[in-house]
């Protein structure tokens, strides 16, 4: 799935099949993940919203101005503006405070979560329901995590630097 300049759109893995699922009409649309048969996304107004694969059914599922959503384990945790990390049901319900931290971003796995701060010299690894910071994995002071991703035992980030951004393993 992806967002063209007229829609959001899916394909198959090998470029074909290209079909408009949803007309988008000028909104930027980001963060998209797919759980089942569903889209999730947040859109202009920072809301995160949700659609039927199939283009179908769109719902808004979080009106707060929230973006950065992760699905993990059936769970779509995300960021509040000014008021940290929330977690909620795939359908919107049982919303739940995570954490007050404002993180530039973060990862959930395991239920532990991953935050990297605004310049910070490290990444903060807290177990999800504990208030305090468990550890820390430094960083070069030199970089700014710009977004990040786990994958089994690897953390993919990307980074920006004085220069320009690269990516990372």
């Amino acid at each position: 799935y992806y967002e063209g300049s007229d829609g959001i759109y899916r394909m198959k893995q090998d470029g074909t099949a290209i079909i408009r699922i949803k007309k988008t009409e000028g909104e930027s649309l980001r963060h998209f993940n797919v759980s089942g048969n569903w889209l999730y996304y947040s859109n202009d107004q920072k809301q995160i919203c949700r659609i039927n694969t199939d283009g179908s059914n769109q719902q808004i599922i979080e009106e707060k101005s929230s973006y950065q959503g992760r699905i993990v384990n059936n769970l779509m945790y995300y960021k509040v503006s000014g008021d940290g990390i929330w977690q909620m049901n795939l359908d919107g319900k049982n919303k739940e405070h995570v954490t007050e931290e404002h993180p530039k971003c973060f990862w959930v796995e395991a239920k532990k979560l991953y935050a990297s701060y605004y310049r910070a010299p490290w990444m903060y690894v807290t177990h999800i329901g504990l208030i305090k910071k468990e550890t820390t994995i430094p960083v070069d002071q030199r970089i700014s995590i710009e977004d990040f991703q786990m994958v089994g035992n690897w953390i993919y980030y990307c980074i920006e630097t004085d220069e320009k951004k690269h990516i990372r393993e």
